[in-house]
């Protein structure tokens, strides 16, 4: 019988869905066949989200129909009831995990959320190691699966716990740094749009810098900013920009990549840049009470700041819906990196796990399989891009800026302190620090998260052949 955690109100969606006994069916043309009969059971998925929410999508849209009636027939198919309920907010959400998993007491067979409501659980042993059902879930499908460093998210002290779905379509996992651009403010300025740059291979640190301060206008009234952009974002792209890793490998010894004259030339651009001409930039205001976004995105929305660097999360929520002509480009590379290689870093990702306290480790896992297999209608990432193109972006150029971020991004383990140097730095966008005594009196912040996650997690890809660090030395 199922236990609730008794402080928290678990909101059931309504999704009890049809129960059949027969082993096979048919979805859209594709047969599902039954590998378990699970007995008419109950089967719980349960999410971290807006109750109108179906797993990421929005009720009454086709890819909410889709995906329900994906519930439907794996239910008819492994002869059970498939239900999904929420927990909306951070604290009850890890609280019921915490609790459910130290009562070792039911509270669903599948976990559907985000990296950093998990890593807590995974840490702590709460979630069920995706090795231990690898016959079922194979980790090393990429195409299924997204790529390692994607999976480097939900990899805890050295142990994948979570698969990130990549053939869902508008599963994208967030990115930074995009910067979106209002067509509309470029062409009242004069400018060049900034993606015609990026089509000539010419879109380098010097032209953003010449393009935020063409589409400044600071005598307009109101005035109008070339760009909003937070100073930690500033901090972390500008170093990043030139090939900079959280991490590096050196003498067999895993150090912070931000101990290199690479992350000083970075911040040394950007501080040299704020000094010249931040006047250009908007640097913020009055924070708004509920959304750690609106402080820099609300003057963007507002048509005061022509350019907006942010993730590709912001860009899908808010970005196509409140700029009617807007554009995307990545942030340039610097010149420790090549061109091209656009610096970028994960926001958070779709992560489907298994928890410990789930009724079956072995059904659990063919469900997931079988729940998260691409739509009879996008089969493959190429329908994937053309349904951005055909009916979220104007331009295709804007969907490549979207999905040309990934494979360069990396993760920073925010949850257990792999940010820390970078808030430590905030004195040198402000001119009030040397970017190489910044860096040398901070840099020791980050040991400890290096210590405890980076090196187990990169000894498991290394000895799994997953990702950049594969082959890598470390002792």
């Amino acid at each position: 019988m199922k236990k609730f955690i008794s402080f928290i109100c678990v909101i059931s969606m309504l999704f009890i869905l049809m129960v059949a006994c027969s082993s096979e069916t048919v979805e859209n043309d594709r047969e599902i066949i039954m590998k378990m009969d699970l007995d008419e059971r109950d089967v719980i998925i349960l999410q971290n989200s807006a109750v109108a929410d179906v797993l990421g999508y929005k009720e009454t849209t086709e890819l909410c129909d889709i995906v329900i009636q994906r519930l439907a027939d794996v239910s008819e198919a492994y002869n059970c009831n498939i239900l999904v309920e929420s927990i909306s907010g951070e604290a009850p959400f890890k609280q019921a995990m915490k609790n459910a998993a130290a009562a070792n007491d039911w509270l669903c067979d599948i976990v559907f959320s985000a990296p950093w409501l998990l890593r807590d659980s995974g840490n702590a042993g709460g979630l069920l190691p995706i090795e231990d059902v690898s016959d079922i879930l194979d980790a090393t499908d990429y195409e299924k699966w997204s790529n390692p460093n994607v999976q480097e998210m939900i990899m805890c002290k050295g142990v994948l716990y979570g698969l990130s779905p990549a053939l869902w379509v508008n599963m994208f996992t967030p990115v930074y740094y995009n910067i979106a651009i209002n067509e509309d403010l470029v062409k009242q300025a004069g400018q060049t749009d900034p993606r015609e740059y990026v089509e000539q291979k010419v879109w380098t640190r010097d032209k953003l810098v010449e393009t935020i301060v063409g589409l400044s206008q600071l005598t307009a009234e109101p005035k109008i900013y070339g760009i909003s952009a937070e100073a930690t974002h500033l901090v972390r792209v500008a170093v990043m920009g030139n090939d900079v890793k959280m991490a590096m490998i050196e003498d067999g010894k895993v150090k912070s990549g931000w101990d290199t004259d690479a992350a000083v030339e970075g911040l040394t651009w950007i501080q040299d840049v704020i000094s010249k001409h931040g006047d250009c930039f908007y640097k913020g205001g009055k924070k708004a009470s509920g959304d750690p976004w609106a402080e820099f995105s609300q003057p963007f929305y507002d048509e005061i700041a022509a350019m907006y660097l942010t993730s590709s999360g912001q860009i899908l929520e808010n970005v196509i819906y409140k700029i009617k002509d807007f554009g995307l480009v990545p942030f340039p590379a610097g010149p420790y990196s090549e061109y091209g290689k656009w610096p970028g870093f994960f926001e958070t990702a779709t992560i489907v796990s298994i928890p410990i306290f789930a009724n079956e480790y072995e059904a659990s896992a063919y469900l997931i399989d079988e729940i998260f297999n691409p739509f009879y209608e996008y089969p493959d990432a190429e329908s994937i891009l053309n349904y951005y193109k055909r009916n979220v972006f104007h331009d295709p150029r804007d969907v490549e800026a979207l999905f040309s971020l990934e494979k360069n991004s990396q993760y920073y383990y925010w949850t257990e302190g792999g940010d820390s140097l970078i808030y430590a730095l905030g004195d040198v966008i402000s001119g009030k620090a040397s970017p190489a005594k910044a860096l040398k009196s901070n840099i020791s912040s980050v040991q400890k998260c290096l210590d405890e996650q980076v090196v187990p997690n990169w000894i498991a890809m290394d000895k799994h052949g997953m990702g950049a660090y594969a082959d890598a030395d470390i002792e």
